[in-house]
C-alpha cells in the first residue's frame, strides 16, 4: 500500500522483539523512501495503542480470534482511547464463522484456538456483539481471496 500510495505513512506496532526483527526484516525489502514512511512502536496492545490522527486505519491482521473476548473487549477499549475523537476506521482481518453449517476449515482453526490461546473464530453475530458492547459498529464484512474476511468497523 505504501508502494502505491506515496502519500501514506503508516505505524508497525507490536511487542518490542517483534519490532526489531521486524526493523531488520524489512530493512532490505523495501526502498528507502516507503522505509522513512514506516514508525516502527514497540508497546503492549492491552496497554495502550499509539493514538490517531484523521483518516487514520488501524488493522488488526489474525490479531482477535486469538483472543478471549474479555481480552478482545480490553484492546478494544484501548483502541477507542488512542481513535479518540478522530474519524478513523478499523480494518480486523480475520476468521469468520457462517452461523449455522461452519465450514470445516474454520471448524478446525476454532479448534485450535480454544485449545491453544482460549481463543476462538466468531460468527458475524458475535464479532457484531463484541464490537457493538465496546462501542464500535459494523460497516462492512468483505469476502478476500483467503478463508478470512475484512471486517470493517468504526466507532459509533
Amino acid at each position: 500500500m505504501l508502494k502505491a500510495y506515496p502519500e501514506l505513512k503508516a505505524i508497525v506496532f507490536d511487542r518490542p522483539q517483534i519490532i526489531e526483527a521486524a526493523k531488520s526484516y524489512w530493512n532490505d525489502k523495501i526502498t528507502a523512501d516507503i522505509l522513512t514512511r514506516i514508525d516502527f512502536q514497540a508497546g503492549d496492545m492491552f496497554e495502550s495503542l499509539p493514538a490517531a490522527s484523521n483518516n487514520d486505519l488501524f488493522v488488526f491482521s489474525a490479531i482477535f480470534h486469538c483472543l478471549s473476548d474479555e481480552a478482545c473487549t480490553s484492546v478494544l477499549n484501548n483502541l477507542k482511547t488512542a481513535i479518540g475523537t478522530h474519524q478513523s476506521y478499523v480494518l480486523f482481518a480475520d476468521a469468520v464463522a457462517e452461523e449455522t453449517h461452519i465450514d470445516p476449515t474454520i471448524a478446525a482453526f476454532d479448534m485450535q484456538m480454544l485449545i491453544g490461546t482460549m481463543g476462538r473464530e466468531r460468527t458475524p453475530s458475535e464479532w457484531k456483539r463484541l464490537l457493538n458492547n465496546a462501542g464500535f459498529e459494523i460497516v462492512a464484512i468483505m469476502n478476500v481471496r483467503t478463508f478470512a474476511k475484512f471486517i470493517i468497523a468504526k466507532l459509533y
